[in-house]
């Protein structure tokens, strides 16, 4: 068995020096990460579908110095960001809070509290003229997975240092003031 980091940390750690890798030589506002994170909070933010972010993507690998520090599409974006942990899970949810169809629960149609419906109707119109009607959740939770990313701060020597301060570094009052 060798000494050093495995597989996976190996991998982290390369994301880690990509990601504060600058945008184009003597870029001081931006890295590539946190400007590949702006990118996809506008998205988000202004409903821009996945077609219209790679096209504006194309646009600014074009238009910059040195485009290998952009993304090449939105796939290559959000596949970047959830290696490095920021990612989520969409969890359908009822409409009135009572439950969260999630795990055993992921197969129903109705609310086993209220009975409503987990789906809003709609009605979509095709290009060839037929009408389609659609089922869309009414409601979604996102879930960001909390153990991940502490695995990745706990691989970091400085931020575990840190992380582990709670425990190791701070006195601790019980043993200086037993009750009596």
């Amino acid at each position: 068995m060798g000494l050093g980091p495995d597989k996976e940390t190996k991998f982290f750690f390369k994301l880690l020096e990509d990601a504060q890798r600058e945008l184009y030589p003597n870029c001081k506002t931006f890295t590539a990460l946190s400007f590949t994170t702006y990118l996809l909070h506008i998205k988000v933010l202004s409903g821009w579908t996945d077609t219209s972010f790679h096209m504006l993507v194309e646009l600014l690998r074009k238009a910059f110095p040195v485009s290998e520090t952009l993304p090449k599409s939105f796939a290559e974006a959000k596949k970047f960001n959830e290696a490095l942990g920021f990612s989520h899970e969409k969890i359908d949810a009822c409409p009135k809070d009572c439950m969260l169809f999630w795990k055993d629960k992921k197969g129903l149609r109705n609310c086993e509290k209220c009975g409503t419906s987990r789906y809003k109707e709609s009605n979509v119109q095709s290009d060839d003229g037929t009408t389609k009607l659609t089922q869309i959740s009414a409601k979604q939770v996102r879930h960001f997975s909390l153990k991940p990313m502490l695995q990745k701060l706990f691989k970091l020597e400085e931020t575990s240092k840190h992380m582990r301060w709670h425990a190791e570094g701070r006195t601790n009052d019980d043993d200086e003031h037993p009750i009596l």
